[in-house]
């Protein structure tokens, strides 16, 4: 057994004593390798620094790595100068390194591998130097067939692999990852046809022209020499460009392929690129090699400015970096020696800038304080030789961050949506804050806020549902939680009187015994490994505690522990609780776990008197009746040891329980399933659910058509108002139940064209009088023309209610008008009746047209006639002394 400290020591004899073999001054070793196949090979690292052993006792430092954190050590089983060691860091084609003389000098096999830390490496003995390491993005795998590394993510996760190890029984790599478990997958086999990208070399990092000309380097990981690819390749989110390849690889030989150039402008970019197609549509049984991608800042730079960069005797600890206003990384470095000054160019566009220095140990480059000869230092100066950046001070601690500006005149805040936006700022100085919660007391309170928002979250409450107080309407806890912290009923046995939220843990004694009780049993045996006693007793009760005494003699002389022993408490149900054992128990379901549980001075060998206390709260047993305790050794090679073990369980009574009076009436509301003796108690439910009331149910609701008002508690049959119920209103509900008063009852004329219309009536009343209708009577006799008509509420001027006229345009034709003796229908019936027809010329009886003396003398010779007169002039049948005046009056005028 070998352990690594500050100096590497060495056991052999299980651990029980340990020699020092090397000492490395302060702080402690970080990764330790023991050869197989010689023992005396032994290789540590510390920090970045690499010792070896050959004798197994003195270590010297070996050179030739570079100067950075050394992750871990492997070493070929078959040949201990053979032997791979991982680096940490993130300086780029540094990570795996490889000697085959004991360290001697140095190979460096990093290619293929990303610009992350490298943290282990397992060795596959018995192949053609296959080798597995794991990074911070992962598993890579290479053996003498490749050139460089290749994804091997075949089940397992892109994550941070801390661990490898091949189980060959198996054939299986396992990986142990951050946060993330422990993964194993089938070791690797070369499939038939795979290409892959092995690398992209350009772009990464930061360039300095916009027009980028991709690098990638592509490789042959199968069987089937690779001739043709498709491959694809752009910005992320951008229009992909096409690329076809042609060529000839074989197993293992890679090529670098210059890709046609691009222009994406400046700023921060991700690069992608994968192989869509191999062999012209052959299948390539790996895709997870197929696409690569890397993150690269274009600055466009018009400004060489110059980092001057003096390390003190601590190198390895210092980096730095350069960020735009945005945030994005433009420039960075690591991995320097001590005592050395570099001068690095930058190229930069106009702008503001922050570089930060960074010291991984926390004391800057204040080298002398520590020891070293000198400080270091750090000054930017641009291609005029102004300054523009210095350190202030060597003990900066762990970061120190300066801004400067190029090109600028008045740098400020240029983001719009910034509080401090500044309309005259021609450069962006990274001042910029934004809005958020600036109410120190707010939940969301935001510290980087440069103004509110309103968004502030202010407390409001309980937000912890395990809490009795708990508010689920709550957004924002106020530090009131009462999370729960004991039992808080006075009737259990174990009630805490300071608790103020039931945790739920309340005990109570078994029925007719009080919390004091317990049961004692004892049993006193010698057991070899998987042997059992076991003892019966009566009991009554749910035990919670069981206080062990065991005295215990290693009679067999061997390694047993206490711990050893296995427990097991069953109720008279058979449910069955375990407790201890090492690799074997009773196999009951329920257990609480293996040695672990016993107190830490179990775990020996040592004669003696143990004791322990074992919670059974969550055991679950219950029950009256026999209860059976047993014991046993719990390590199935376990020697003899004898067991001398008394437990008191609490909770678990013994003897006959007193009467427990109460009610035993199962119907009845206050029921006691406890109680063994009725003492008349019982009660039944009234119709609003008390227990023992006589309260009545009803509708409560006064509201309601149905209310009641003798009713102490509402039973549901509440009818509200929902409508109108009088079958007379307008607006009649059949299907109502309780009226809501809202019936309209017919109150006018509603109607608008009716003679009675009513305008404030909302219901009608059947009371609606229609215009009649009028006739004109143009020769105003009284009588209208049905053809020309009106409606009216009352008699229009002109018109007139009777239709029958059968000539308007003269006043002598109407119904029954006497005769004009002019030959017309003067009556309207039909016919010229004869006393309408037109009479002959009166007078003129010899009808020549004339009245003279010749008519007059013919009135003469007819004068006195009495019936059937020819000279009658005036038709009263008889001529006389009228009729001679008449004629007299139209004697010598001519007929018409």
């Amino acid at each position: 057994m070998y352990i690594g400290k500050s100096t590497v020591y060495r056991s052999t004899d299980g651990g029980n004593s340990f020699t020092g073999l090397g000492s490395f001054g302060s702080g402690n070793i970080d990764a330790l390798a023991v050869a197989k196949s010689n023992t005396n090979y032994i290789y540590a690292s510390k920090s970045a620094s690499l010792y070896l052993s050959t004798d197994g006792t003195n270590f010297s430092a070996l050179s030739g790595l570079p100067n950075q954190f050394i992750t871990y050590i492997a070493i070929d089983p078959a040949d201990e100068t053979r032997v791979w060691v991982t680096l940490s860091g993130y300086t780029n084609g540094s990570k795996v390194y490889f000697s085959d003389n004991a360290g001697s000098s140095w190979t460096n096999i990093s290619d293929g591998l990303p610009n992350i830390p490298a943290n282990c490496i397992a060795y596959h003995e018995g192949t053609n130097d296959a080798v597995y390491v794991g990074t911070d993005a992962g598993v890579y795998y290479r053996d003498d067939t490749f050139a460089s590394w290749q994804p091997y993510k075949d089940g397992l996760p892109n994550v941070v692999i801390t661990e490898l190890e091949i189980h060959y029984a198996s054939n299986t790599i396992v990986a142990s990852t951050y946060g993330r478990g422990i993964w194993n997958a089938p070791l690797f086999t070369l499939p038939q046809l795979d290409a892959g990208i092995v690398q992209i070399n350009s772009p990464e990092e930061t360039v300095c022209e916009t027009s980028v000309t991709p690098e990638i380097v592509i490789g042959c990981f199968g069987q089937d020499n690779l001739t043709a690819l498709t491959i694809e390749y752009g910005i992320q989110g951008g229009t992909l460009n096409t690329y076809n390849w042609t060529g000839n690889l074989a197993t293992g030989e890679i090529e670098t392929v210059i890709l046609p150039a691009f222009d994406e402008g400046t700023g921060a970019f991700t690069f992608e690129v994968s192989i869509t197609d191999a062999n012209n549509g052959g299948t390539d049984e790996s895709a997870l090699n197929d696409a690569q991608s890397s993150s690269y800042y274009v600055s466009g730079g018009i400004n060489d400015v110059t980092l001057t960069l003096t390390t003190d005797c601590w190198g390895n600890e210092s980096s730095w970096a350069v960020y735009d206003s945005d945030g994005n990384e433009v420039f960075s470095g690591a991995g320097y020696g001590n005592l050395t000054t570099y001068n690095i160019t930058l190229c930069l566009p106009d702008g503001c800038f922050t570089f930060s220095m960074f010291d991984s140990y926390g004391d800057g480059l204040a080298g002398t304080s520590f020891g070293c000869g000198s400080d270091g230092n750090y000054v930017i100066t641009d291609d005029g030789g102004t300054v523009l950046v210095t350190m202030d001070v060597a003990n900066f601690g762990n970061q120190a961050d300066h801004l400067f500006c190029l090109g600028a005149t008045n740098p400020g805040c240029t983001d719009p949506a910034a509080c401090n936006y500044d309309a005259t700022a021609d450069a962006n100085d990274g001042s910029c804050t934004f809005p958020g919660c600036t109410n120190a007391t707010a939940c969301n309170y935001d510290a980087s806020a440069g103004c509110d928002d309103g968004s502030c979250i202010l407390p409001d409450g309980c937000t912890n549902p395990v809490a009795c107080n708990y508010d689920s309407n709550a957004s924002c806890d106020d530090g009131s939680c009462i999370v729960p912290d004991g039992c808080t009923d006075p009737t259990a046995c174990n009630y805490l009187d300071t608790a103020v939220c039931d945790d739920g843990s309340c005990a109570y004694p078994p029925v007719g015994f009080d919390c004091d009780c317990e049961s004692t049993v004892n049993i006193n045996a010698t057991l070899g490994g998987t042997a059992t006693a076991d003892v019966n007793f009566n009991g009554s009760g749910a035990p919670f505690l069981a206080t062990i005494t065991m005295n215990f003699t290693n009679v067999g002389g061997g390694g047993s522990w206490p711990a050893d022993a296995a427990m097991q408490l069953v109720d008279p149900n058979g449910d069955c609780y375990m407790w201890g054992g090492y690799n074997t128990d009773f196999g009951c379901a329920n257990s609480l776990g293996n040695y672990g549980i016993w107190p830490g001075d179990w775990q020996g060998t040592a004669d003696g008197l143990y004791t322990a206390s074992i919670d059974l709260s969550a055991s679950a047993l219950t029950g009256n009746g026999t209860w059976t305790f047993s014991i046993m050794n719990g390590w199935t090679t376990g020697n003899d040891m004898t067991y001398d073990v008394t437990v008191v369980f609490d909770g678990l009574c013994v003897g006959d329980p007193a009467d427990v009076p109460g009610c035993t009436d199962p119907t009845a509301c206050n029921y006691d399933p406890a109680a063994t003796m009725d003492d008349g108690s019982c009660l039944q439910l009234d119709e609003c659910g008390n227990c023992g009331g006589t309260d009545t149910a009803g509708c409560t609701n006064a509201a309601a058509c149905n209310y009641d008002p003798a009713a102490q508690c509402d039973d549901g049959s509440c009818i509200l108002p929902d409508g109108c119920t009088d079958a007379s209103a307008c607006n009649y509900d059949p299907a109502a139940q309780c009226d809501n008063g809202s019936c309209i009852l017919p109150d006018g004329c509603t109607d608008a064209t009716a003679c009675n219309y009513d305008p404030a009536a909302q219901c009608d009343d059947g009371s609606c009088i229609a215009p009649s209708t009028w006739y004109a009577d143009t020769d105003g006799d009284g009588y209208g023309d049905e053809n020309i008509t009106m409606d009216a509420c009352s008699q229009p001027a002109g018109y007139v209610a009777d239709n029958t006229d059968c000539n308007d345009n003269d006043g002598d034709m109407f119904p029954g008008a006497p005769s004009t003796q002019e030959g017309i229908d003067n009556d309207c019936n039909g016919t010229v009746d004869p006393d309408e027809e037109v009479p002959p010329c009166m007078g003129d009886f010899n009808n020549d047209g004339q009245r003279n003396v010749a008519d007059l003398l013919m009135l003469l010779g007819d004068y006195g006639c009495s019936v059937g007169c020819g000279a009658d002039m005036n038709g009263d049948g008889a001529v006389n002394a009228t009729d001679q005046l008449s004629f007299l009056a139209v004697f010598g005028i001519a007929c018409d």
